[in-house]
């Protein structure tokens, strides 16, 4: 856990992008109502996104892979729980925490996150002999316990997102994972997992990991590959982008709940503590909106391990600028 102390220097946003939903149709509605950006012109649907949608001196097909690696890794997380421990002030800005005033309720909330690991469990061990956090034996998905059926095979998916998006256990138990969600008013590709708990979180950094559960071998090793590829790319891109001039910054997220959008800009200010300069906040131009909280802040210029807590987008300021949450890189420029 962060110590308060420790995060003087960070600057936090005044208004979160949680979005608050009653249904489908009020998601839709949300979405062609924005008045922060109407018509979401510079929101790029990801089956869409090319090239193009680059700055002209970012424009080689490894940083294009590299995005929709990076969006097929990215979920939208429905919350249908308020914890009753969600606090009354921001532990750093001292300003109302979002969704104090419904704790205890089944209030929906829309946001993003980011698939960072898959674990495998066999008969409650990990690939190391590392006995289950929970003790757990046996996949406790819904289909498992609905069916009665006792697989001692399963995997769990890690999801990263922001602290005031998925607060504590009680919200992850809560939260449907949908996957794959590419393009408005077609599931047929979705997959929806759902949440069991909170590994890690951290209200001083905005910061949270929770985790789904399946039993469904094909898209446990299709998530692998997927991570894998981002293994893969991200020392390349990394190279390529560390001493350029530009400050590309791309964010892929669920704007309002709707399928993923992209987003480019470019960061604008990096603050980082006296006593690891590998811990940081970055401010950034990209184009967001309510239900992007979560998303992961992708710089090329970085080297993210994937196991790392990265950045992750947690709001804006007084002045309307981005910011992400406080985050672990391994900065270049």
């Amino acid at each position: 856990m962060s110590d308060k102390n420790s995060l003087d220097w960070a600057r936090f946003p005044a208004q979160h992008e949680l979005e608050e939903s009653e249904s489908e149709a009020d998601v839709s509605r949300r979405f062609y109502e924005c008045a922060k950006n109407p018509g979401h012109v510079n929101f790029v649907p990801i089956k869409d996104f090319n090239l193009n949608h680059l700055p002209e001196d970012c424009r080689d097909e490894e940083l294009e892979h590299m995005v929709k690696c990076l969006a097929a890794q990215t979920v939208k997380l429905q919350i249908g729980w308020v914890s009753h421990e969600r606090p009354m002030c921001d532990p750093i800005t001292e300003s109302k925490y979002p969704f104090y005033d419904k704790r205890g309720s089944r209030s929906i909330r829309l946001g993003t996150g980011r698939i960072r690991r898959v674990a495998k469990f066999v008969k409650g061990e990990d690939k190391y002999g590392m006995s289950h956090y929970l003790q757990l034996h046996y996949c406790p998905c819904e289909k498992c316990v609905s069916s009665g059926e006792r697989r001692d095979v399963w995997w769990e998916i890690q999801i990263l997102t922001a602290r005031h998006v998925v607060y504590d256990n009680s919200e992850a138990e809560c939260t449907s994972c949908v996957l794959f969600y590419d393009e408005d008013g077609d599931s047929n590709g979705n997959v929806v997992l759902k949440g069991i708990y909170a590994v890690y979180s951290d209200s001083l950094r905005d910061s949270c990991e929770m985790t789904c559960i399946t039993c469904d071998q094909a898209l446990a090793e299709r998530l692998e590959r997927l991570l894998g590829e981002y293994d893969r790319l991200k020392e390349s891109v990394h190279a390529k982008y560390k001493h350029r001039d530009g400050k590309l910054t791309i964010i892929i997220s669920h704007p309002h709940g709707m399928s993923k959008r992209v987003t480019v800009g470019s960061w604008q200010e990096r603050s980082s503590g006296a006593s690891d300069k590998n811990v940081s906040q970055l401010s950034y131009s990209n184009n967001t909106c309510p239900g992007s909280s979560g998303a992961l802040v992708y710089i090329p210029g970085l080297v993210y391990s994937r196991l790392y807590y990265h950045h992750v987008h947690s709001g804006c300021d007084d002045n309307g600028i981005s910011r992400s949450g406080i985050g672990e890189e391994e900065f270049s420029y």
